[in-house]
């Protein structure tokens, strides 16, 4: 993997311009730089309601086509990031234009752990919390 070395699932900030394929999105430029107007417009030209769902997701990566290999790898790339960080919206998924910036800045992994924690304690809370009470309705 051109940003992490081999069998490594780990992504080097500081190599990302080696992940640039063909058929990407243009949102990095060639340096590896992050540019939010390369986003926005990314956004202006996709969206349709706040989010982009697999729909649009769909033509946004065929309108990118270049290749065939870097135009599925945009295909695998986009259906992962959508079901890991999608957020549900009227009953479908949809990748929000924070939660994209998030990706490109390098956060997004960090937010998702942190919203993982959280809903785990919550359940856990609750969790007690139902046998708690219940334990003391009994006695």
């Amino acid at each position: 993997m051109p940003t992490s070395g081999w069998p490594r699932l780990t992504i080097a900030a500081d190599r990302i311009h080696d992940g640039i394929h063909r058929s990407d999105t243009g949102v990095y430029d060639s340096r590896g730089r992050f540019s939010p107007s390369r986003l926005r417009r990314l956004f202006t030209r996709f969206d349709g309601d706040g989010g982009l769902d697999a729909r649009e997701l769909r033509r946004l990566v065929a309108d990118n086509r270049t290749d065939l290999l870097g135009h599925l790898g945009s295909r695998a790339e986009f259906g992962l990031l959508l079901a890991l960080a999608g957020q549900d919206r009227n009953g479908k998924r949809v990748l929000t234009r924070e939660r994209l910036e998030r990706l490109y800045d390098g956060s997004l992994f960090h937010q998702l752990a942190e919203e993982v924690a959280a809903r785990r304690a919550d359940q856990r809370a609750t969790l007690r919390g139902m046998i708690g009470s219940s334990l003391r309705e009994i006695y």
